[in-house]
């Protein structure tokens, strides 16, 4: 008796070996890009868990206690968050801007934290290396042989433009949708800053602002504010390298390459900040190199691994 096909079961529809590709790669890029908008916490957690130590290191030296409270929950509340990541359709805008927006807390705990560690300053031997390059201390001698109003508050605009170096790239991204190059920009600028910060501990340089007065520098509405600002919220012993010039010069190679007309701005305004930094008497001149070294670096790593994002997603490639 021969077996007759039913007419009601229908054979399920092969996928093609090409969907079946296409396929494949979304769900590669769907992984990839969940990794990437978790690099920078990542990083932000890695960077906390190391600093653990001297916070609560600060807080047994008599540190307030609340600022090893404070270590410790931001701890556990970034680690949670980089477990429980998941692949959800958008991700909520406060995720993406978290770890940029918590370094001024970052950057206010270091005082606590070289404090806990313990470490001696090391200005001696930065100014040993300093008079080896250039004979003298130029963060004393600059603003002497430029006592101009002019350049001064140009120079000190510059260093004011700190935040906006930071914060106006990342900003233009975001608001332009291309969030996957947004979150690798902003993994980049959290593991640079991360490195600065780790230096500071276990390095501390006070900085010639601590050591002696700023001499023949000229007085004026721009310089007026960065002290004002400095004397606000400085750390001391977070001198070398730079992580002004480090930060701008990161960001600077970052933003040629992915906003190539604001990245030329954010270029000038670097050069700025950094003559700024040492005519001002803020930093010694070997910080500055340092920095600049640093972010450097940092940029020349970071680019490709942002340019190669770029490509693998569906994001405008244009770099005006």
């Amino acid at each position: 008796m021969k077996a007759t096909k039913d007419p009601q079961v229908t054979q399920r529809p092969r996928t093609p070996p090409e969907a079946n590709v296409i396929l494949a790669e979304q769900d590669r890029r769907q992984r990839a890009g969940a990794g990437v908008r978790d690099r920078a916490l990542t990083i932000l957690a890695a960077y906390l868990a190391v600093t653990l130590a001297p916070a609560i290191a600060a807080a047994l030296r008599g540190a307030p206690a609340a600022i090893a409270i404070a270590h410790v929950v931001a701890l556990i509340v970034v680690a949670w968050l980089v477990h429980s990541s998941g692949q959800p359709a958008r991700v909520p805008v406060w995720r993406d801007w978290l770890p940029l927006s918590v370094v001024p807390f970052l950057y206010g705990e270091l005082r606590y934290l070289i404090g806990g560690v313990g470490a001696p300053l090391h200005d001696a031997a930065v100014q040993q290396w300093e008079s080896g390059l250039f004979g003298t201390s130029p963060a004393q001698t600059f603003a002497v042989a430029w006592p101009f109003r002019p350049v001064s508050e140009i120079l000190h605009a510059g260093y004011l433009a700190y935040y906006l170096i930071i914060y106006a790239p990342p900003l233009v991204l975001y608001l332009r949708g291309r969030r996957e190059t947004f979150r690798r920009v902003s993994a980049a600028l959290i593991a640079t800053f991360a490195l600065c910060f780790a230096l500071f501990v276990v390095f501390p340089v006070a900085g010639p602002r601590y050591l002696w007065p700023a001499g023949g520098v000229p007085h004026g509405v721009m310089r007026s504010l960065a002290v004002a600002l400095l004397e606000a919220g400085s750390s001391p012993g977070t001198a070398f390298p730079s992580s002004h010039v480090a930060i701008a010069v990161v960001q600077t190679g970052l933003t040629l390459a992915t906003q190539r007309r604001l990245g030329v701005i954010t270029g000038v305004l670097t050069v700025l900040l950094a003559t700024g930094a040492v005519y001002g008497g803020f930093h010694y001149a070997v910080d500055v190199i340092a920095g600049a070294l640093v972010g450097g670096v940092a940029a020349v790593v970071a680019v490709p691994w942002i340019r190669s994002g770029s490509t693998n997603t569906r994001e405008a490639s244009a770099t005006d």
